[in-house]
């Protein structure tokens, strides 16, 4: 049976923006003391984190609905290479939408730290340059 992804599985989706020193909220969040931030900034991080997480629910039960489906065409045999094509290309633009989401919560983070946050952030998570 499928689920909505752990937290390995969230940063993964969002893996580009974050080794390229672009800041995950959820991380942002729990650095906030060690990034000093503002109670402007954590409550826009806080928003950011809420939108995320309602349309990630959204689309991940998108995703897992579209595994499942492909999941019982195989095994009630109404499977064929026609239909196969079309249904995978439905669940890798739901997982694309998925990722998209997550990325784009990483660079609306961009307007709300400071380039000095960002690089304290950097530095805090390891991705020194």
């Amino acid at each position: 049976m499928f689920s909505l992804p752990t937290d390995r599985h969230r940063e993964g989706l969002a893996k580009a923006a974050e080794l390229n020193g672009i800041p995950g909220p959820s991380h942002v969040l729990k650095m906030k003391a060690d990034l000093a931030l503002s109670a402007d900034q954590e409550t826009s991080t806080q928003r950011i984190i809420e939108k995320m997480r309602e349309d990630a629910v959204i689309e991940g039960k998108r995703l897992i609905a579209g595994e499942l489906a492909l999941e019982i065409a195989f095994r009630e045999g109404s499977i064929n290479e026609a239909n196969l094509r079309a249904q995978l290309r439905a669940v890798e633009t739901i997982r694309a939408n998925l990722r998209y989401i997550h990325l784009t919560a990483h660079l609306e983070m961009m307007s709300v730290l400071t380039e000095a946050q960002v690089k304290q952030y950097s530095r805090l998570r390891g991705y020194g340059r």
